[in-house]
Formats: structure tokens, C-alpha cells, sequence
């Protein structure tokens, strides 16, 4: 799992680094950068120092000390029979020390520096593969050497097929002998490299190859306060901000539920007004059909008055029934058959007739019982047809 994740980590950070988005990431940084005013950038944005630990070849040499970045470089002065440890502490003790990465620089002749073609695929694994091929690069054994790598630019491959990797190789016992007086000097440093001949040493600090021949856990570990205060602060602000939009989201999800909650009672209201016309609309269906049936109905005051004014005085009735089609009589007279043409003139119904038999009752000697029908509505031109 480690094996993977860690190849897996150097394929990206190989992409990173020979990726455009490195150098845009550079330009665009520097660029805002330059925006700020000149107090902000020194007090917020120093540039990264350094300080070269210049070993000479003679082992009784005085160390040398370089302190600067890009083309700005200085010499710190160092007395003869001074320890030249001491302006490091100094260094190390001030307000700089975190802006500072500290080099140890091997003499050119204490290392062996080759260039060597490998192909591209040995780029994620980097370590393993110089670890079992260097043997054909240099006349050491690989367990009796410290070897560090740094990738270069390539321009004699062709489709990408092949990587140019600067490759620096130091005897352990010489590794050891300069790891030594760095512990016995009480220092630890953030990289160990080497230089490439010159001529201008005194002048200028030595160009150096660029890799690190310390292993990862005896480097100097930087505590930068300035750095644990940013990310106290990144920290803050995330929360903030994750608060602010945990707290929009709150206000959203009230909002949201209040009108959800309106939009109910709205719906709710909406229903009962829709019922409330539809039984609107069914009372007026009903009062229009109420109306319409009471129009064709024939006025009962006029009928009753009718009736009374043509039936004889010794004739009463029982029961009047009244409708659209016809009006139907019950009673008792002494001639019931008389009836049929004292009503036959009247003009508000039509072609009276006895339903049944004319019967005497016998509870009212002299009377008979009968039962005439009689027509509401005038007779139509078939109905006259049939009657002829």
C-alpha cells in the first residue's frame, strides 16, 4: 500500500513540476504579489534565503559561508580563529531562520556526478531503479554509497521515450566524515549537496547540482511560527466561513419551510373556495331548474278560483291534484256526469273526463263518487286527430 501510494505521489509530483500549471502557478503568484504595496510583500512575502556551508577539499580548510537567493549573494565574514558555527546559531536564533534553508555544500571532488539515459518508465521509481542499475553507471556498489538523483531536461530524446537524470554519488565513509562535523558543531541542515568545479569560488558561492544526499529524517526541522499562524487563521476562516454558509443554509431551509407552509394554507384555501363555487353552481343548477319547472306549471290561485266558480252547489271536492300535464278532481256531486260539460268551457284546462266509474257512496245517501281528469296543456294537431 505504501509502495503504491508513494509511486503514485512521485508520478504526480513529476507531472507538477515539468506541467505548465507550475509555471503559470509561478507567474501568477509573483504577479499578484507585485501588486501589493512594498511593506506588505517584505513582511508577508520574503524571499527565500539561503545559506551555503561551503566544505573545502583540505579537511583543516575553514568552512566558507554564502547567504543570499538567484544573483544576490554575500559572503559572511568568518575569523580565522573563529568557529564559523557560531554565525550559523546567530542565524538560526534570529527572526529569518524559518525564511532560511541551510546547504551543505561537499566539495566537487568528493562526489561523482554523472548524467545517465533511462527510459521513461523508470520515472515514477526512480529510487528503486538507480538503486539496482547504478552499478553500471559508477565503479562503487550500491550499499557502500549515498546516491541522490535530480531530473533534467532532455533534449536528445525523441517522443519522450527516454529521461536525462544528474546523478551524484558519495562513498558512505565520506557521507559520514561530513555528516560528523555537522553533530559535532551542533547543526543540523536542510540539505546536503554538491558543488561543480570552479574557479570563482572566492568571488562568487559554487554552482551547485541540485540534489540532496541527506535522507528525509535527519534534515533540520523548521518550526515556523509565521507559517502555524497562517493555518491557525486558514483554520478560523474556514470555520467562519463554514459557519456563514451553514447559517445561509439555515435561513434558506426556514425560509423554504415557512413558504411551504404558506403555500399550504393557500392550497387549503383554494380547495374550499373551489367547493364552495362548485356548490354555488350546483344551488344555482337547482334554483334554475326549481324556477324552470315552476314556470311551467300552471298558477294553482287562478285553477282553485276557476274550479269553485263552475262547480255546482251540491258537488264538494276532496282532493285536487295539479301538475304540468294535467289537473285531476275527486269528490262527491249529486249528478257527477253533469260535470264533465259545466267544465269543458273553461279556458285553463282542456278535455275534461271521468276516470272510472261513477259510483254512489255509501256514507253520504244521494251522493256518488268520481274522479275527473283533466288537461294543463292545450291539445296539439295529433292529439285532435286522434279525439276525430
Amino acid at each position: 500500500m505504501t509502495t503504491f501510494y508513494q509511486a503514485y505521489l512521485n508520478q504526480a509530483r513529476h507531472w507538477y513540476a515539468d506541467s505548465p500549471l507550475r509555471e503559470f502557478l509561478h507567474w501568477w503568484g509573483t504577479e499578484l504579489k507585485n501588486l501589493l504595496p512594498v511593506q506588505w510583500r517584505q513582511r508577508f512575502f520574503r524571499d527565500k534565503s539561503r545559506l551555503l556551508i561551503v566544505a573545502d577539499t583540505a579537511a583543516d580548510a575553514p568552512m566558507t559561508l554564502w547567504q543570499g537567493h538567484d544573483d544576490n549573494w554575500k559572503r559572511l565574514p568568518v575569523e580565522p580563529a573563529g568557529d564559523w558555527s557560531q554565525r550559523i546559531h546567530q542565524l538560526l536564533n534570529s527572526d529569518s531562520a524559518p525564511d532560511t534553508d541551510i546547504i551543505y555544500v561537499l566539495p566537487a571532488g568528493k562526489a561523482l556526478v554523472r548524467q545517465i539515459q533511462l527510459p521513461a518508465a523508470a520515472r515514477d521509481n526512480l529510487d528503486n531503479v538507480l538503486k539496482y542499475e547504478l552499478d553500471r553507471f559508477v565503479p562503487f556498489n550500491p550499499d557502500q554509497v549515498r546516491f541522490a538523483w535530480r531530473l533534467e531536461k532532455n533534449p536528445e530524446a525523441q517522443d519522450n521515450d527516454t529521461i536525462a537524470v544528474q546523478v551524484a554519488v558519495i562513498p558512505e565513509t565520506e557521507f559520514d566524515k561530513h555528516l560528523r562535523v555537522l553533530k559535532d558543531k551542533g547543526l543540523s541542515v536542510d540539505a546536503m549537496d554538491v558543488g561543480w568545479p570552479s574557479d570563482t569560488q572566492a568571488a562568487s558561492p559554487p554552482e551547485t547540482v541540485g540534489v540532496n544526499l541527506l535522507p528525509r529524517e535527519i534534515r533540520r526541522q523548521k518550526t515556523n511560527a509565521r507559517t502555524q499562524l497562517n493555518v491557525i487563521l486558514a483554520l478560523i476562516l474556514t470555520g467562519l466561513l463554514g459557519l456563514a454558509m451553514w447559517n445561509s443554509l439555515a435561513n434558506k431551509r426556514a425560509q423554504l419551510t415557512a413558504v411551504e407552509s404558506q403555500s399550504k394554507k393557500l392550497l387549503t384555501q383554494a380547495r374550499q373556495a373551489k367547493q364552495l363555487q362548485q356548490q354555488l353552481q350546483q344551488a344555482i343548477v337547482a334554483a334554475n331548474f326549481i324556477q324552470q319547472q315552476k314556470s311551467h306549471l300552471p298558477a294553482a290561485v287562478p285553477v282553485l278560483a276557476e274550479l269553485t266558480k263552475r262547480i255546482p252547489d251540491d258537488t264538494f271536492l276532496q282532493r285536487v291534484l295539479l301538475n304540468r300535464e294535467r289537473l285531476e278532481i275527486s269528490g262527491l256531486s249529486d249528478n257527477a256526469n253533469k260535470l264533465v260539460p259545466v267544465l269543458n268551457d273553461s279556458a285553463l284546462w282542456y278535455a275534461p273526463e271521468v276516470k272510472g266509474a261513477v259510483q254512489p257512496d255509501p256514507r253520504h245517501p244521494g251522493k256518488e263518487k268520481f274522479t275527473l281528469y283533466m288537461s294543463t296543456q292545450p291539445p296539439t294537431e295529433g292529439d285532435d286527430a286522434a279525439s276525430s
